[in-house]
């Protein structure tokens, strides 16, 4: 399966390509990303649970990024809907971050894709 996420967005990313990037994460043999991902935009605001004693959150946007609604199945059949994000450009990033040492990727050359925490809270456009 290899259909186009958005309208006619540049780079055109594949399901295929974006369950490969988001799979390389989920190592757990007791959970697959199921059908039905969603792109749900790349207009949007990420807020982080900070470590006070009450409810505080930095909230950032970043340029070039793309967050999904992913549909996650376990084996023993219980779902669950997982937020994503992938960074189509990740140039500026530091070369020595974790996320290429990981992935085994250079600095720029693929998006990067990550599941976000139950305490981020993501805003998206209409």
């Amino acid at each position: 399966m290899t259909m186009t996420l958005g309208p006619s967005r540049k780079p055109s990313i594949s399901f295929k390509r974006i369950f490969v990037l988001l799979g390389k994460g989920l190592n757990n043999p007791l959970v697959r990303i199921d059908r039905g991902m969603g792109d749900m935009g790349e207009n949007n605001i990420v807020c982080h649970k900070m470590q006070y004693p009450y409810a505080v959150y930095l909230c950032h946007s970043i340029k070039k990024t793309i967050v999904y609604d992913v549909p996650l199945i376990g084996v023993d059949g219980t779902k669950v809907n997982a937020v994503a994000v992938c960074h189509l450009d990740t140039s500026a990033w530091s070369p020595k971050h974790v996320a290429f040492q990981f992935l085994k990727v250079k600095l720029g050359s693929v998006p990067i894709c990550h599941f976000l925490g139950r305490d981020t809270i993501v805003w998206v456009s209409n």
